[in-house]
Order: structure tokens, then C-alpha cells, then sequence
């Protein structure tokens, strides 16, 4: 794949000689992240119940996840397209994890 324009080697750039482009570094901290998150997912697997985590802030940071998944192509950054992927999927699963087991905690209290 071609590098992007603004990240080509031009006299005097940061960028000419390196041999990890900012578009992998950036990758990388979207894969971390994932990697971070999938464990909240396993937590709230685990506990079927959520404490002290709002659903907006996470619904903001999937929406954010999203354009990124339109952002990254249009600047041709695709470590940070693939990596931003895996990091909002992730976001996703754990939000409907979220909705989904306080739904279910709201609906067998009603029962009890």
C-alpha cells in the first residue's frame, strides 16, 4: 500500500527515514485498547451484572470508534482503520453486554 502524500519522504521530514510510521504507533494504541477493553467484556461476562459504568461515555467512544471506521481509509491510515476496528467492535460488544445484563437485572426485579 502507498504511503499517504503527507507522509512521504520530503526533504527535511520526520517521517523519511522511520522504519514505524505514526499510522502503525497510532494502530498499536487502538489495538492496546481493544486488548484493555476485551477484559471488561470477560468481567462482565463472568459477574452477568454491571456496577459503576455509565452507557453514555461508552456509546460516545463506539459512535467516535465508528467515524474513525470512515476517517482512517479517507486519510489512507489502514493500521489505524484495521486496529480501530477491532477497538470499536470491542466497545460494541461491551455496550450491549451493558444494556443488555441491566435490561435483564431491571426485568427480574419487576418479577421479584
Amino acid at each position: 500500500m502507498r504511503r499517504p502524500e503527507y507522509l512521504s519522504a520530503r526533504r527535511g521530514s520526520f517521517y523519511k527515514d522511520s522504519v514505524i510510521t505514526p499510522d502503525q504507533i497510532n494502530g498499536g494504541f487502538e489495538l492496546i485498547a481493544g486488548i484493555l477493553i476485551s477484559l471488561n467484556v470477560v468481567k462482565i461476562y463472568r459477574d452477568k451484572k454491571t456496577r459503576g459504568v455509565a452507557v453514555a461515555p461508552l456509546a460516545f467512544m463506539v459512535l467516535w470508534g465508528l467515524w474513525n471506521c470512515y476517517f482512517y481509509p479517507s486519510l489512507g491510515i489502514m493500521w489505524s482503520f484495521w486496529c480501530g476496528l477491532v477497538c470499536t467492535s470491542i466497545n460494541g460488544i461491551w455496550i450491549s453486554q451493558m444494556i443488555y445484563y441491566n435490561f435483564r437485572e431491571k426485568r427480574n426485579e419487576q418479577r421479584a
